[in-house]
């Protein structure tokens, strides 16, 4: 008869063979947990990288919003009601608009 040659994991013992498979399963599901550890980093930073930005945006246009409707109305109101001079208003509204270049 033709000897059939055996493989690898007929020759070994079966105690063997669950360990090979435990060792097996233990690194494939460490390396799994690994990967979706680095996806799930990356995908922080990139939504806190978004949030702080629009985060910063929003607080500026705010703090503009505040001077512009603050300083600015105020003004403008009491010179149309007379109650200041032009000389004295426009050296308040130059006073403003550099505070808003800031």
């Amino acid at each position: 008869m033709h000897k059939i040659k055996k493989s690898f994991l007929d020759n070994i013992s079966v105690a063997k063979k669950s360990f090979l498979l435990l060792l097996v399963s233990t690194l494939g599901l460490l390396f799994l947990g690994a990967l979706v550890y680095v996806g799930l980093f990356n995908i922080k930073n990139e939504v806190n990288h978004i949030y702080n930005d629009a985060v910063h945006d929003i607080s500026i246009v705010h703090e503009l919003q505040n001077r512009c409707n603050v300083d600015l109305q105020q003004q403008l109101q009491s010179f149309v009601g007379n109650q200041t001079d032009t000389s004295h208003t426009i050296l308040n509204l130059q006073e403003s608009a550099l505070k808003i270049n800031q």
